[in-house]
């Protein structure tokens, strides 16, 4: 708790959406953000099922294309209900924190660390299993950005980044500092990377990439805490989430 209230301290002046967060409005926030996005989307899927606008032996095209927009649509809606469990005073407050300098210097900042880290997990990765084929997470992503390059742009770019700062940071990261500093970092790192992590790859020898992956998503995860614990504000972690998978996106196009 007396790390909750430094925090707060260090940054009343700074106007941190951290100043209106409760404990239940953060839970709520974290609740809502890792159930709710799943739930959406299996709706979606079966609602786009009934219409039989998927079905088996669908090409290939057209599932990428059912994907994306299926993502989009999951994340917009889950991105506005989570809009509404945070309230209008935070979303006024970290509004105002993207107009500060600070905010936006310290954002490309953290961009530059959390590339750093990915370039060093990936390499640590490369010695321990060289030739490792690329994780399912981010061979789906991929292959999305191929065929829907516009569409992904603005979900992985733009929505998927709020959409995970908010729920990640402000609410699961900011909850769990309001007990234990070490905490907050550690258990938002591990669920960051979890659910980057395929468990149907359990028992399979895809596995083996998924385990791969996990430090960097770690590495990224805990990098992103400290960028928003720095200000107080997902400001500060959007930018630096938002320009690291802008770069990720780009060496997609860029290497297609």
């Amino acid at each position: 708790m007396n790390n909750f209230k430094e925090l707060i301290r260090k940054f009343n002046d700074k106007r941190s959406e951290l100043i209106y967060a409760t404990k239940e409005s953060l839970s709520i926030t974290f609740f809502v953000g890792i159930i709710g996005l799943d739930l959406i989307s299996l709706v979606i899927s079966v609602i786009f099922t009934s219409l039989n606008l998927v079905y088996a032996d669908m090409p290939q095209e057209e599932l990428m294309q059912y994907n994306a927009y299926s993502s989009f649509i999951s994340y917009l809606i889950a991105f506005v209900i989570i809009l509404a469990t945070i309230g209008p005073r935070v979303i006024k407050v970290v509004t105002k924190q993207f107009a500060k300098k600070e905010a936006l210097t310290d954002g490309f900042i953290y961009a530059v660390i959390l590339l750093l880290a990915n370039i060093f997990c990936s390499l640590f990765a490369s010695i321990i299993y060289p030739n490792a084929p690329t994780n399912d997470n981010q061979g789906l992503i991929e292959a999305l950005v191929n065929s829907q390059p516009f569409l992904m742009f603005v979900i992985v770019v733009i929505i998927g980044p709020m959409f995970e700062e908010i729920v990640y940071r402000f609410g699961l990261f900011g909850l769990c500092y309001r007990k234990n500093r070490l905490f907050a970092y550690t258990l938002a790192g591990m669920v960051f990377a979890l659910i980057h992590f395929n468990f149907k790859t359990i028992g399979t020898n895809d596995i083996y990439s998924e385990l791969i992956a996990l430090p960097s998503y770690i590495a990224g995860g805990l990098v992103l805490c400290r960028a928003y614990e720095k200000n107080g504000s997902i400001a500060t972690s959007y930018i630096a989430h938002m320009a690291n998978n802008l770069l990720s996106v780009l060496m997609v196009l860029f290497y297609r």
